[in-house]
């Protein structure tokens, strides 16, 4: 019977509220119209970084890099205190702010794809290296702030405040 469930004493209990179906009194598998499911339980509305699938009635995931997004998986809002990213009005990608890059990790990325209660914690944008205006990854400066020199050491390209021992600065570039 749909909204009651057997809990194995051949008597049927009542399903949690807005489900249509159930496993037990706390954990819902279908909702009721207008509500959607996500973490066995079914919601009015879901939370950020989800969009509400009315097909399947289910909260489905954003983007990794999407605070909010639509059904086509275009990010409608970016984050700019948690995610260090702004919306990219071209794209409709959220993309990281002036002084953090992309950090690509596909062992994170598949983090993304879950329903993680701690998405916040993972970092896809991060902080360029001190001194660095812009930069592609923690290696490579792509320009400098103000009072910082750019300089390949290695396999480097970073900003110093100073020149590193056995270089000299060449303020002609």
């Amino acid at each position: 019977m749909s909204g009651f469930f057997d809990n194995k004493t051949r008597t049927s209990l009542p399903c949690p509220t807005n489900c249509s179906t159930c496993k037990s009194s706390t954990v819902c598998t279908s909702c009721t119209n207008a509500t959607f499911l996500m973490n066995d339980q079914c919601l009015a509305n879901c939370p950020p970084r989800y969009y509400t699938n009315t097909a399947l009635f289910i909260c489905q995931n954003c983007p990794y890099d999407c605070y909010t997004c639509d059904v086509y998986g275009s990010c409608t809002s970016c984050n700019d205190t948690l995610d260090n990213r702004v919306l990219d009005t071209d794209t409709r990608r959220c993309i990281p702010i002036e002084g953090y890059f992309q950090n690509i990790d596909t062992s994170v990325s598949r983090l993304l794809f879950t329903q993680d209660s701690n998405i916040n914690t993972v970092r896809m944008s991060l902080k360029c290296p001190t001194g660095c205006k812009s930069c592609n990854s923690a290696t490579l400066c792509t320009a400098c702030s103000d009072n910082y020199l750019f300089g390949f050491i290695g396999t480097t390209a970073l900003c110093y405040s100073d020149c590193p021992l056995r270089y000299y600065s060449n303020r002609q570039y």
